[in-house]
């Protein structure tokens, strides 16, 4: 009895413990997403999908946004179907879900690694807890990695998964491309091997990669009328330092915290062991090339902090498909070596996401749950309402229409649009305030974008209502607030 019971402990131990990590992962970030408050760019797309049809959206409004479609479909049809709005980080959740359950269940990473990743910053809380596009790069790059070995018998197969990685994001537009070119040179040395069917599925292959690619650019192309990141940065000075930030924001630096100089040097020594590792396994192209293009459009067009999680994601993605295909002369030194510096790397996203996510499920991310509340509860939605600053879009989704007589010149459309057509106010400067003087609202709403001094704010006849305080968690600090002023007209 005794050793049938240490036999099922030893088989579902050894075979079958990532289920229970899974199941550990699932509630962790289902209870930290329940206190989760969305920010205007988690907004921007639910919006997106309740006020527009299919056709103006992609014929007209995502240029302004400049992402591709992939993220749009999945959340139109909820936010046409009459869902709440908490459905948009439901959907973020489920993606970044698929991706750990396709880590845990297929990757040939030792059980260290996949008890860490799960629980790591980027995978469980900026593309996790966080609804953005991004949350689809992992699920679908780890598909990519499934099939990485046979991708010359699956190439339309191959194709299509790179489509889909092409679908998610400029970067990830980039990154596809990259993949896609250390495949055509895989396949020109063994051209000659191949049979005359396999050579038409290269074809057909690349045909349909770049179709997708050349209906992408038709949607997103900037407009001349584009508000956001505007012109090209071309000094070679600017790559460089943007490089340097952001390939070590990817791996152990903590913009935010200290020793930032220590972490940078860790960061560039991870990469450096990474790239000797790829090296021997002959996937250092694979690595070094997408790497580059996201780099070059980091520092070319735009780049944030989150941005960072694309390159570690695309690091993960390599070390799969090297271990997968693990070379048997490699030094057995440099496997340790590569193994301890990874496993140090996936401690610190640990750490980060236990502060972000800490932080996010104690207090705040965004202060527009409470300020949209505030107008309900107080009976405000069909009095005179003048609210200033972009961030005063996450407001929108909390009501069915725009009930905000100077956003978007009342328009019915709640999103932002990121034109220089775009009138609505920002911050609270003399033309603001003015503004405010010759309306006389009932109810006056700042967003903390564009606000030097909050405290200065003083508008004649005005009293302060309330402060709804937010701010966006990043690794262990606070990035930026998030916060909204009301002011009511006194009687």
């Amino acid at each position: 009895m005794r050793s049938g019971l240490e036999f099922f402990k030893n088989a579902f131990f050894k075979n079958n413990y990532w289920i229970i990590i899974f199941a550990v992962y699932l509630v962790l970030i289902i209870t930290t997403v329940t206190r989760h408050e969305p920010w205007m760019d988690e907004a921007q797309p639910w919006l997106y999908g309740q006020d527009l049809s299919v056709s103006d959206l992609f014929v007209k409004y995502l240029r302004y946004d400049g992402h591709p479609p992939l993220w749009y479909l999945f959340v139109i049809p909820f936010a046409k179907s009459g869902f709440p709005y908490f459905t948009v980080n439901l959907l973020s959740v489920s993606f970044s879900a698929l991706g750990v359950f396709l880590f845990l269940r297929y990757s040939p990473f030792p059980a260290a690694f996949k008890i860490l990743f799960p629980f790591t910053f980027f995978i469980f809380f900026q593309y996790g807890v966080i609804s953005r596009s991004y949350s689809l790069i992992a699920p679908v790059l780890f598909c990519i990695a499934l099939i990485y070995r046979k991708k010359l018998e699956r190439p339309l197969l191959f194709s299509a998964l790179l489509c889909l990685l092409a679908s998610i994001s400029a970067y990830t537009f980039l990154m596809s491309g990259a993949i896609f070119i250390v495949h055509l040179i895989d396949v020109a040395k063994e051209w000659k091997r191949l049979e005359k069917k396999a050579r038409l599925h290269q074809f057909l292959g690349a045909a349909l990669l770049a179709s997708t690619a050349g209906l992408i650019i038709l949607i997103v192309a900037q407009p001349a009328d584009s508000s956001f990141a505007l012109g090209y940065n071309l000094s070679p000075w600017n790559f460089i330092e943007t490089s340097k930030r952001r390939i070590a924001g990817a791996f152990a630096m903590d913009e935010l915290g200290n020793y930032t100089t220590f972490q940078t040097y860790l960061s560039f020594a991870v990469v450096i062991i990474s790239l000797i590792w790829f090296r021997y396994q002959r996937t250092a192209l694979l690595f070094a090339l997408p790497m580059l293009f996201i780099l070059v459009l980091f520092a070319v067009k735009y780049s944030n902090l989150w941005h960072e999680g694309i390159l570690f994601l695309l690091w993960m993605f390599v070390l799969w498909v090297s271990f997968d295909k693990e070379v048997k002369t490699v030094p057995r030194i440099l496997r340790k070596t590569m193994l301890a510096s990874a496993a140090i790397i996936l401690l610190i996203h640990v750490y980060w996401t236990t502060q972000a996510a800490s932080y996010d499920f104690k207090r705040n991310y965004s202060g527009s749950y409470d300020a949209a509340r505030f107008i309900k509860d107080n009976n405000l939605e069909g009095k005179k309402i003048f609210v200033s600053g972009w961030k005063t879009l996450a407001l929108m989704p909390y009501f069915d229409k725009n009930i905000f007589y100077n956003y978007n010149d009342g328009s019915p459309h709640r999103f932002w649009f990121w034109s220089t057509r775009n009138n609505n106010s920002l911050g609270a400067g003399a033309d603001v305030i003015e503004n405010i003087e010759n309306d006389q609202p009932d109810l006056v709403i700042f967003a903390s974008d564009h606000m030097e001094n909050v405290k200065e704010i003083a508008i004649p006849g005005y009293k302060v209502a309330g402060i709804f305080e937010g701010s966006l968690s990043w690794k262990s600090g606070l990035y930026e607030p998030d916060t909204f002023y009301v002011f009511q007209k006194i009687e």
